[in-house]
Order: C-alpha cells, then structure tokens, then sequence
C-alpha cells in the first residue's frame, strides 16, 4: 500500500472517529424514547415529551449532517481535482493506448478469420477425406475411421496436412481399397464371363426351343388339316349314308338323332360310326325290313280294297232295307220325336252331360303322344301338360 493511500485512510479514520461518541448516546435515546406515543388528541402529557424528543432528535441529526459536510468539504476537492486530473492523465494515455489496441484488434481479427479459415479447410478437408475413405470401404464409428484392422482417428484425418494425409493415411486405406478393387474387379469379369456364357446358352435354348415350336406349329397345323380332312370326308360319308337311308323310305327324327321306318329304328351314332361294310350289312338288313313292309302294306290296301268293295255291295243291300224300315217306322219315329226332344233337353241341362262334352273337347292321348318338341322346355311342358289332363279327366 502506497504512503499517499495510508495518510489518506489516517486522515478518514480521524475525522469519522468525531462520530463515535454517538453510538453510545443513540443507544440511551432509543432506551430514552422506545415505547413513547401518543395515545390519542386529550393526550396533552405525551404529546409534550414527543415533541421535546423530536426536537432533540433533530437538533442531534441536524447537526451530524453539519459535522457530515464539514468533514467532506475537504475530501470533495480534493476528489475533484483528483478526477480532473486523472481524466487528463487517462486522455493522454488514450492518445498513445488506442492506436496500440486499435493495430492488436487487427491483428486479433486477422488471427480469428486464419484461424477460421484454417477451421473452414479442415473441415472442407474432412469432408473430402471422409468420402474419399467411405468409397474405399471405411467404416466411421463415431471416433476413428476403420477398415480391415487399419484404424484413424477422424480428428487426425481432419488436421494433419495434405501431404501428410497422403502419405501416411490414404496410402494405407489405398492399399487395402486396390486389394479388395482387384478381387472385386475379377469376380466382375468372372461374373461377366459366367452371364454371357449363361447367357449364350439361354439364347441356344430358346433358339432350340423356337426351332422346336416351329417343328411342333407345324406338325400340329398338318395334324388340324389331317383331322378337318377327316372331319369332312366323315360327314361326307354321313351325309350319303342318311341320303341313302332317306332315299331307302326312312325318315330322320332330330329331337333324338334317329332314323325310323315303322317299328325298325337306327341311331345316327351307330350310322356314322359304322365302317363302309358294316353300313352295306345294316342297311342291306333294313332294305330287307323296309321292302317285307312294303309288301306287307301292298297286300293289305289290295285287301282294304276288296273290303271296301264287299261292305260298299252290304252297304247298298242295307240301304234299301233300311230305307223300307224308314218308310214302315216313320209313323213311330214321329211319335218318338216329342219324347226325344224332351229327353235331349233334359240330357242337355245335366251336369254330367255338360261335363262330358267339356272332356270331349280335350285331345286324346293318343294325339298328345303325336306331339313331339325339340328342346327341353317345351318337352318339360308337354308332360306337364299332360299331366294336368290326367288329372282332369280322373276327375
């Protein structure tokens, strides 16, 4: 501590020990005046010991902000001019620091952007360097960069320089990547080498396979033409057959694929199906059926007619005898025909009469039976049809 300071503090501790007294006359005021009040306005006693308490209590505060500036006085010149003083002797000094400080935060400056500048490069640099390393097949696991046993750490690989870098660092990862490049590259061209042979054969394959499809296309389009000749040299011969059977007096049922004369019957299967000798046999044995038919029917219209001529020469003989039992029952048949008319008209006005002539307007079943149709449901409702007059007629 300089003389100055001591002699200074010396004169302050002097002048603030005037003020030391006090604290022990503070002490009797408050144990003076704690608890004094002033109860209410009647109060005239308390009232006056207060208002002589304040006067001392001000006249002792009044003077010790006397004594105060008393004992400042000094102090604040000497503090003013120290001020004036100090603030010349800090402009004078400010003339010859600031150029300094001035010329140092250039320099600071420049320091930071190289300092920057050297950061932006090295992390540039990093980049650079972590792809470099990466497409060689390094691995970064969040500290050092790491392929087949050679591990760097990436701060290194981020700082060292570039020849350093070179020689020391990539050199090593380089070493590895054109190893493992030269292996890969070979298994390339192996692999190349196996998918064109692949290849090669597919392409023999589906050229086999092409020429194969080509040979089956055309054996199959020989064996469609074969077959269609077949096809049509069959119905050709099918259709002869049914002409030859036509022509022979039989006639063709399509609703069941049949040829029929009378009671002899031959499906258009068997026709068809059947070999050019085994059709001669069949239709030589239906020629014969068909001609003892014919023959048959001739015989019986000859008979028919000399029936016919017989019952027409009976027939004539009963004419005149019915005529003569006309002319003798004539009289009766008069009298019989008021009765008769009576009885017809009861007849008409009868039920079953009624009935019956309602039944006798259905078809027979003998004319059902000669109804044929072709496709199922008309044939599902002739039988119902059928049916149903059944029923009625059972009635």
């Amino acid at each position: 501590m300089s003389t100055v300071t001591t002699q200074v503090e010396e004169t302050i501790q002097k002048e603030v020990s005037r003020f030391d007294p006090f604290e022990a006359r503070i002490s009797e005021l408050k144990e003076k005046y704690s608890g004094l009040t002033i109860t209410d306005i009647e109060d005239k006693e308390n009232y006056e010991l207060v208002r002589v308490a304040i006067s001392e209590l001000r006249s002792i505060r009044t003077g010790t902000e006397k004594d105060k500036k008393e004992i400042k006085a000094p102090f604040l010149a000497a503090c003013s001019t120290i001020e004036e003083k100090a603030k010349w002797i800090i402009a004078e000094v400010k003339k010859i620091e600031d150029p300094l400080q001035k010329r140092k935060d250039e320099i600071d400056e420049e320091r930071e952007k190289e300092k920057a500048e050297k950061k932006r490069k090295q992390d540039a640099a990093l980049f650079q360097r972590q792809l470099q390393l990466t497409k060689m097949g390094a691995q970064f696991d969040g500290t050092n960069f790491v392929l087949e046993g050679v591990e760097v750490n990436m701060a290194l690989v981020r700082e060292v320089d570039e020849e350093t870098y070179n020689t020391q660092i990539l050199s090593q990862f380089k070493e590895i990547f054109d190893r493992n490049e030269k292996i890969r590259i070979e298994e390339e061209e192996k692999k190349k080498a196996a998918d064109l042979l692949l290849k090669q054969q597919q392409e023999a394959l589906e050229k086999q396979q092409a020429e194969l499809k080509e040979r089956q296309d055309a054996l199959d389009k020989q064996q469609r033409e074969i077959e269609q000749r077949q096809k049509e040299e069959a119905e050709k011969i099918l259709r002869s057959r049914m002409n030859t059977l036509t022509v022979a007096g039989m006639k063709y049922n399509p609703n069941n694929n049949t040829f029929f004369y009378d009671e002899l019957l031959e499906s258009l299967e068997d026709i068809k199906n059947d070999t050019e000798s085994g059709f001669e046999a069949r239709y030589k044995i239906l020629k014969e059926g068909i001609n003892k038919r014919e023959k048959e029917k001739a015989e019986a219209r000859l008979k028919k007619q000399e029936d016919d001529k017989q019952a027409a020469i009976t027939a004539a003989l009963e004419k005149q005898k019915k005529d003569q039992e006309s002319a003798d029952a004539a009289k009766k048949e008069q009298e019989k025909l008021d009765n008769l008319r009576k009885e017809e008209e009861l007849a008409q006005s009868s039920d079953k009469v009624k009935w019956e002539a309602i039944l006798s307007l259905l078809p027979t079943d003998a004319a059902l039976k000669e109804i044929s149709f072709k496709s199922p449901k008309y044939r599902k409702k002739i039988a119902m049809f059928i049916e149903k007059i059944e029923e009625i007629k059972n009635l």
